[in-house]
C-alpha cells in the first residue's frame, strides 16, 4: 500500500522520463548478466524535501534490451534451434515480470531509494521493483500502478488504479506520517 512504500523510500517524485538507456549487469563476476534499464527522470513534483522540480533524477530498473545469444545464456533455456552466429547479437527485449518498458516522455511517480549496486555512483532504484513505480495517464487525472497477471490476485499487491487527485491526498497523508 501506498504508506508501506512511503515508508521504504528515500525519495518520491513525479517526473517525466527524457532519456533511456540499457546495459548488461555482470551477476558477481561470473558470466552471466541482467538486462537492465536506465532512465533519466526530470522531476514535475517532489512528495519528499530532499528533491526538487527540475532535478533529473537516475533510476536503474530490471529488464530491458540485450541480445540473443546473452538471454538463451542467462535464461538457461534451450533455443528451439540452433541460432547462427548472425543472429546473436540480435537485440531482444527483457521484461521483469512482463512489467512495461520505460519509454522516453512516459510520466511516472516513482518510490526510490539510493543505490551503488550497479554502479558506485549513486542512483535510484525504485522500491519494490515495478512496486514502487506508478503511470500517470497523459492527461495527468488517473494513476495505476502495473501488476503481473499472477500478482494480480494477491490482495496486497493491487494495482492501486485511482484518480490523480486521491493518490495526492494519501499521498500527503502518508507522507506527513512517515516514521
Amino acid at each position: 500500500n501506498i504508506n508501506e512504500l512511503v515508508q521504504a523510500a528515500d525519495t518520491i517524485v513525479e517526473g517525466e522520463v527524457v532519456n533511456v538507456s540499457y546495459f548488461d549487469y555482470n551477476i558477481l563476476d561470473t558470466d552471466f548478466t541482467e538486462a537492465q534499464t536506465r532512465f533519466l527522470l526530470k522531476v514535475t513534483k517532489a512528495y519528499t524535501s530532499n528533491v526538487k522540480a527540475g532535478d533529473l533524477l537516475p533510476f536503474d530498473k530490471l529488464g530491458g534490451i540485450t541480445t540473443l545469444a546473452k538471454e538463451i545464456r542467462n535464461s538457461g533455456r534451450k533455443p528451439v534451434k540452433p541460432i547462427g552466429k548472425a543472429e546473436e547479437n540480435t537485440k531482444v527485449l527483457v521484461s521483469f515480470a512482463g512489467a512495461p518498458q520505460i519509454k522516453v516522455g512516459d510520466k511516472l511517480v516513482c518510490f526510490g531509494h539510493r543505490t551503488t549496486f550497479y554502479e558506485p555512483d549513486a542512483l535510484y532504484a525504485t522500491v519494490g521493483a515495478y512496486m514502487g513505480r506508478f503511470t500517470v495517464s497523459p492527461d495527468g487525472a488517473r494513476i495505476e500502478r502495473y501488476m503481473p497477471k499472477d500478482d494480480a490476485v494477491d490482495i496486497d499487491k493491487e494495482s492501486l488504479k485511482m484518480s490523480k487527485a486521491d493518490f495526492d491526498q494519501q499521498m500527503a497523508e502518508a507522507v506527513t506520517n512517515k516514521t
